[in-house]
């Protein structure tokens, strides 16, 4: 066969695999439009549904509404404003093209292709086709990731509101704070916890019943479910940081104080009124003048 029979031949195999090549670049970049999008809405739920419902959970389990603990609300708007922040932007989707090996340290701690490198699944341990050592992997790694972020979003944020009110005390000196400021590493430490535990079980759960519930029911109706389950999801995470808090001791407040002396108040005079009940009627002024008559 000639170099020119060989260029006749050669030629539609070259343009045929062009085409494939062309279709399956195709595919992915409409795959990858599609979960940018279905990111770009979740995205929005949790910076503007999100932070405001984590906030509504923090007030209602404080005593109050958190009226006497109004600094340390505004310390959970801060924090978990930079928490959803920092989590979006590290978690949103990137082209998997570019490879582990190039990606800076940073990166690879939140590439889904970490730990698909280790037999793991790479998005949440709910995933089709892995062992069950291989979810406890993803659990595990995620709850170190979601705890670097607790803490370093912990520190900045509670940094920034205990100088804000600083800064108010200093501009107002007849400004007194109810509260003691909370102590900057033990309140990081309360949000990695957090992060580590509450918000990992969480995330692991919801994007779990995402892959059950999305083909399952039309576009319109996932939004609407997965909505609602992300509102009450971020509630439960305002009550449970505020839970560890408490618990941890992090958060004294005179909220807590005022609260303790009412019900004290109160369980004295249920006593007082208990122990009033069980003395003697006295017989009255009317009968005893009787009494008296009839004796003369």
């Amino acid at each position: 066969m000639s170099h020119q029979d060989q260029g006749s031949v050669s030629w539609p195999l070259c343009h045929h695999l062009r085409e494939v090549v062309d279709l399956e670049l195709a595919a992915s970049v409409a795959t990858a439009g599609e979960e940018v999008v279905e990111f770009t809405y979740k995205v929005f739920i949790e910076q503007i549904i999100g932070v405001g419902a984590a906030v509504i959970g923090d007030m209602s389990s404080r005593p109050y509404w958190g009226l006497y603990e109004l600094d340390f609300v505004f310390s959970t708007l801060v924090v978990g404003s930079i928490l959803n922040f920092s989590l979006m932007y590290l978690l949103a989707p990137t082209a998997a093209a570019a490879g582990v090996g190039r990606q800076s340290l940073l990166a690879k701690l939140f590439s889904e292709q970490t730990l698909k490198a280790w037999g793991a699944p790479g998005g949440h341990m709910f995933e089709r086709g892995y062992p069950f050592t291989a979810r406890l992997t993803n659990l595990a790694y995620k709850g170190l990731v979601f705890a670097l972020v607790g803490f370093s979003a912990g520190i900045v944020g509670t940094l920034m509101s205990n100088t804000l009110l600083a800064i108010r005390k200093q501009l107002d000196p007849k400004f007194e704070s109810q509260n003691k400021p909370p102590n900057v590493l033990l309140n990081a430490g309360t949000w990695a916890t957090h992060m580590g535990l509450s918000s990992n079980l969480r995330y692991q759960l919801i994007n779990g019943l995402d892959m059950v519930v999305q083909p399952a029911v039309p576009a319109g109706v996932f939004k609407l479910l997965t909505s609602l389950l992300r509102t009450g999801n971020n509630l439960l995470g305002g009550v449970s940081f505020v839970t560890l808090a408490k618990l941890f001791g992090v958060q004294s407040s005179a909220g807590d104080a005022i609260k303790t002396q009412v019900k004290a108040e109160h369980v004295a005079v249920e006593k007082a009124q208990e122990r009033a009940d069980k003395l003697p009627t006295s017989p009255n002024l009317h009968d005893t003048d009787k009494r008296k008559a009839v004796k003369r």
